[in-house]
């Protein structure tokens, strides 16, 4: 498929707010299996054209952020957004909540 890349200013303004220098160089652990990435990229360029920020996350990617959150309040309402399906369908799939605006949600 063709895959269109991401904007500039959201992909500059998640890797500020995850932390990770946009020159950070991160090598691809496939397992052997091929994965289409190539085998070094920069972390802007992963959120440039290797990540689907735009779309709405899957549970399971909320639910790995509710681990890694620092903030009681935030772990609590990241889990009960994974887990509640009502919520994630109020909150993540009707409004189309992407990624990246999840992540501003919550700083």
């Amino acid at each position: 498929g063709i895959y269109p890349r991401n904007d500039q200013k959201t992909s500059f303004k998640l890797c500020k707010r995850l932390r990770v220098h946009t020159n950070e160089v991160f090598t691809a652990n496939s397992s052997g299996r091929p994965t289409g990435l190539p085998k070094q990229f920069s972390a802007m360029d992963a959120m440039l054209w290797h990540l689907d920020i735009n779309n709405a996350p899957k549970k399971s990617l909320i639910s790995t952020l509710s681990y890694y959150a620092t903030d009681d309040a935030e772990k609590s309402e990241l889990k009960s957004l994974s887990t509640d399906k009502k919520r994630y369908d109020k909150e993540i799939i009707k409004p189309h909540t992407s990624v990246a605006a999840l992540l501003e949600k919550f700083q």
